[in-house]
């Protein structure tokens, strides 16, 4: 596990190939500011230097009357190069570090930080990094969560996904559910009827809530009768052919065409429930227009 503690500027080596081969003036000057109102908030991540012996050196390279040449540990920036730089300018005298012995579990750690920071970083991605770490250096989930900086139930939420049903994983992968809808859906412990959730999760756009209402009616009663709608969507994709796009019957909009369904229904049916439902007011009336 990396221990945490302050060290000293002069002790901190830059990276011998930085990502950021030069950096923004105007940012560096907003960091610079920001450090010397707050402080560093992100701890630094390094790990020892192979060149244990060197001496302290000065940051400005010059031997000062504070200089001495006691020799003490180098340590090796492998991720906060522009905080160390900032820190520098800013007149720090030391930095937070996370010191690690393992210069790969050390990447491993600030590419989890940085992943984190990414908007294009599914929580499905997350789950596999997480047990890719967890398999190649044995953590425990709470180890985890020390080394990349996150609560347990974080850690938890993203590993459980793996634990889930595998159409609810792929879902997730694909950005077709968010997490909260997923966690809802690895509830359901039928395979079956946790597919064909998560299939109507996925058609419809279900929220959270909407899963977690059909997960409670799920632990009441059971599992639903799983209908084959392949008849119903050869039916729907004719009318579409012959009429143009679907409209609900109801409200005459082809609004939310994922949510249109198609139902066998005699006419004078569906005409009497129409007139049933008008009569209450709660949708437009036949000759009324309705804007998608």
């Amino acid at each position: 596990m990396p221990e945490m503690k302050y060290i000293p500027l002069e002790q901190l080596i830059e990276p011998p190939n930085p990502m950021r081969l030069a950096m923004d003036d105007e940012k560096m000057t907003e960091l610079i500011d920001d450090i010397k109102a707050q402080g560093i908030l992100q701890n630094l991540v390094v790990v020892l230097s192979g060149d244990e012996g060197s001496a302290v050196r000065p940051i400005s390279g010059e031997k000062t009357a504070s200089y001495t040449p006691d020799r003490a540990p180098l340590y090796e920036i492998v991720a906060g190069h522009r905080r160390y730089k900032a820190a520098c300018a800013a007149g720090l005298k030391d930095a937070p570090c996370l010191i690690f012995t393992d210069a790969t579990l050390a990447k491993h750690a600030a590419m989890s930080a940085e992943n984190t920071l990414r908007e294009d970083v599914s929580p499905a991605e997350e789950a596999y990094w997480y047990a890719e770490l967890i398999e190649k250096y044995d953590f425990t989930e709470e180890q985890l969560g020390k080394t990349v900086h996150k609560p347990l139930n974080y850690i938890y939420t993203r590993l459980n996904l793996l634990k889930g049903n595998p159409a609810v994983l792929e879902a997730v992968q694909q950005r077709k559910i968010g997490l909260s809808v997923a966690s809802q859906l690895n509830r359901v412990d039928n395979d079956q009827h946790c597919r064909y959730l998560t299939y109507l999760a996925v058609e419809g756009g279900a929220t959270a809530k909407m899963v977690m209402e059909w997960v409670t009616e799920y632990k009441k009663n059971g599992p639903s009768p799983v209908v084959d709608i392949t008849a119903f969507k050869e039916a729907g994709a004719k009318g579409a052919a012959d009429h143009g796009p679907a409209k609900c019957f109801l409200c005459k909009s082809n609004s939310y065409p994922a949510n249109i369904v198609w139902v066998p229904i005699h006419d004078f049916e569906r005409d009497q429930i129409l007139r049933q439902i008008e009569s209450l007011g709660t949708v437009p009336a036949q000759d009324e227009e309705v804007k998608p």
